[in-house]
C-alpha cells in the first residue's frame, strides 16, 4: 500500500547543498555548529527533549538538559519517530526522535526574521520533520524556518483515560518544541515575538488544537492550518480505551489499573508495539487513515493539553485568541479516493472489494463504524442518496468522481467549514479561510492511483507544495503561475505575522458570520488570483 505514506506525504528528497564553511551559534547548553547551504544557514538534529525511551516512554516530554561542548548540526543525524509504515517495509525510525531543525537566512545581529514553524502531517501515524524540504521558503529570504518531530501512533497518543497515560504525548512534544523555539530562536536571528505556527493535515489539526490552549498565546503570534482542523473525523479519538484494551490484551498486560498497563507497555519491544498499533486496527487498504490521535484528558492530570472536546472549548471562549488561516483544497479527498483506482498486491483492483463490501467499508473510511447498527445503516443510506451511489451498479470506476467528491466533503472540507463557522462565532481573533483550486500537472493522486494521465483536481497538500519542496514535482517543473502563486503566499504570511491580518495580494478574506449559510464564505485562490 502507498496510501499512508503519500496521504501524509512522505517525501524523501535529495538535499542539494553547497558547504563553504561552518558557522557557530552559542546556546545555553553549548555551541552548535551549522553550515552554509545554498544561500542560507542550516542547523539540523537539535534535541529539544530528553529521549522518550525506557522509563520516559509514554510519559510527558522532559526538556533536554544535557550540556555539550560543541555539537555538530551540519547534517541530519536523527531518525523519524518510531512508526509502522507498510510502504517502507514495516517499522522505521527510532524512539529517540525529539529533535528539530532551524534554517536561517543569516545571523546578522541587527536584523531579525519572523519564524515559520512547521508541524508535519501523517494522521498521527507516520511522517517526520524531513517529509518536505525547506528550500523554497528559504530562497525567499523572508523567514527563519523550523521543522520538528513529535511522537506518533501508540507511543504518542495511546491513552488509559486516567493519570497513568492521559494521552497527547505527541501534542505535548510539539508544545515543548514551541517553548524551545520561543526561548532560543533569537540566537538564529529569529524574532520570538513573530512566530507563525503552521501544520499540514494532522499537523494542521494539531495547530487548531494548540489554539484550544491559552498557553499558546505566549508561544505564537498567528497560526496556519493546511487541510486540517480539530473537527476532521480523523483528527480526534473519541474512544481511546477500545484501542488501549486491544493493545494491552495483545501483549498480555495486566489490566488491573492504568499504571499496570503502562508498566507493562514500557517493557514491550518498541517495534512490536508500533506494529500492533497499526495492524490490529486496519481493515481495508490500510484504512482507517488515523488510529491513535488526540484525546480529552482527565482534569486530574497535572499538566494536561486538553480536558474537553474541541467544540465545547470553542463554545466556552476559553481558548487562545490567535489569528488563524485555515485552508482546504477543492478536491482534498482524492488523496484517499485515488487508491481505489490501483490494484492490491495480488493484482485485484481495489474497486472490486470496495464495491462488493461498500456498506461495510464506508463506515470505516468515514469514521462512523463505532455507531450502533441503525445509525450506521441510516448514515450509509443517506450518503448513497447524496452522492448518487444508490445501487451496487453505481459503485464503479465510471462513478469514481462521485466517490472522490464524497470523500472530499466528508473527510476534509465540510469538517473544516464547521470549524471555521464556530471559530468565527466565538473566537475574539479573526479566522481566515481559503479554498485552493489550481490543479498541478502531476501530483500525489497520480502516484497513488498509478494513473499518470488523470487530472484529479487540486488535492490534499497542493497549496503546501507551493512553499515546501517535494521530489514528486521534480519531474514536472513549476509553471509561471505556480511561481507567482508561491510568491504571493509567502508575501501573505510575511504580512500576516506582522499585522495579524491576512490578504492574498489585493484580495481580502471574507469574515462574515452568517447563521443561514450551509458553508462559511471563503477566499477562492486559483490561477486567476495572480492577476
Amino acid at each position: 500500500m502507498i496510501l499512508i505514506s503519500i496521504f501524509f506525504i512522505f517525501s524523501v528528497f535529495e538535499i542539494r547543498s553547497v558547504v563553504s564553511e561552518n558557522i557557530t551559534v552559542e546556546l545555553p547548553l553549548g555551541n552548535l555548529i551549522g553550515k552554509f547551504k545554498n544561500g542560507y544557514i542550516s542547523f539540523e538534529s537539535i534535541p529539544y527533549a530528553e529521549p522518550p525511551i525506557d522509563e520516559n516512554r509514554l510519559e510527558p516530554p522532559k526538556p533536554y538538559k544535557t550540556k555539550w561542548n560543541i555539537r555538530d548540526a551540519t547534517k541530519q543525524t536523527h531518525q523519524p519517530c518510531l512508526q509502522y509504515d507498510p510502504d517502507n517495509s514495516g517499522v522505521i525510525g527510532s524512539e529517540d526522535c525529539l529533535y528539530l531543525n532551524v534554517f536561517t537566512p543569516d545571523l546578522e545581529k541587527e536584523k531579525s526574521y519572523p519564524v515559520f514553524v512547521y508541524i508535519h502531517g501523517g494522521a498521527y501515524r507516520v511522517g517526520s520533520d524531513h517529509m518536505f524540504g525547506e528550500e523554497i521558503i528559504m530562497e525567499s529570504g523572508k523567514f527563519v524556518f523550523v521543522s520538528l518531530n513529535y511522537r506518533l501512533g501508540p507511543l504518542g497518543f495511546l491513552s488509559t483515560n486516567c493519570k497513568a497515560i492521559p494521552g497527547n504525548m505527541g501534542l505535548k512534544d510539539q508544545k515543548l518544541a514551541l517553548m524551545w523555539i520561543k526561548d532560543n530562536i533569537e540566537k538564529f536571528n529569529g524574532d520570538p515575538e513573530k512566530i507563525i505556527l503552521s501544520g499540514f493535515s494532522a499537523g494542521g489539526s494539531s495547530v487548531h488544537l494548540h489554539l484550544m490552549s491559552k498557553a499558546t498565546e505566549n508561544l505564537t503570534k498567528v497560526a496556519i492550518s493546511y487541510s486540517g482542523s480539530a473537527f476532521n473525523p480523523w483528527a480526534f479519538d473519541f474512544s481511546p480505551m477500545n484501542k488501549t484494551i486491544a493493545i494491552a490484551t495483545e501483549f498480555k498486560c495486566p489490566m488491573d489499573n492504568g499504571m499496570a498497563v503502562k508498566n507493562c507497555l514500557k517493557k514491550i519491544d518498541g517495534n512490536e508495539l508500533v506494529t500492533k498499533g497499526s495492524t490490529l486496527f486496519t481493515k481495508f487498504l490500510n484504512l482507517p487513515i488515523s488510529i491513535f490521535g488526540p484525546v480529552v484528558e482527565p482534569n486530574s492530570v497535572s499538566d494536561p493539553f486538553i480536558t474537553d472536546f474541541p467544540e465545547n472549548i470553542i463554545h466556552s471562549g476559553n481558548m487562545a485568541n490567535i489569528p488563524w488561516i485555515v485552508s482546504s483544497c477543492a478536491d482534498d479527498g482524492a488523496i484517499i479516493a485515488s487508491i481505489l483506482l490501483n490494484s492490491n498486491e495480488n493484482g485485484t483492483k481495489n474497486f472490486v472489494e470496495f464495491s462488493e463490501k461498500f456498506d461495510e467499508i464506508l463506515p470505516i473510511i468515514l469514521y462512523y463504524d463505532n455507531n450502533d447498527k441503525v445509525d450506521r445503516e441510516m448514515m450509509t443510506s443517506y450518503l448513497k442518496r447524496q452522492y448518487s451511489l444508490k445501487e451496487k451498479s453505481d459503485i464503479t470506476e465510471e462513478n469514481y468522481w462521485n466517490i472522490q467528491r464524497m470523500l472530499s466533503d466528508e473527510l476534509m472540507i465540510e469538517p473544516i467549514q464547521d470549524a471555521v463557522k464556530l471559530q468565527r462565532e466565538f473566537s475574539k481573533a479573526p479566522t481566515y479561510y481559503y479554498v485552493y483550486d489550481n490543479p498541478p500537472p502531476y501530483g500525489f493522486a497520480n502516484v497513488i492511483s498509478n494513473r499518470p494521465e488523470m487530472n484529479f483536481g487540486t488535492i490534499h497538500g497542493d497549496d503546501l507544495l507551493l512553499i515546501l519542496k517535494s521530489n514528486i514535482r521534480d519531474s514536472h517543473p513549476w509553471t509561471e503561475i505556480e511561481r507567482n502563486l508561491s510568491a504571493k503566499f509567502l508575501e501573505m504570511y510575511e504580512n500576516f505575522v506582522e499585522t495579524g491580518i491576512a490578504k492574498f495580494g489585493d484580495d481580502d478574506f471574507p469574515l462574515e458570520v452568517e447563521d443561514n449559510l450551509s458553508s462559511p464564505k471563503a477566499l477562492l485562490i486559483t490561477k486567476d488570483s495572480i492577476k
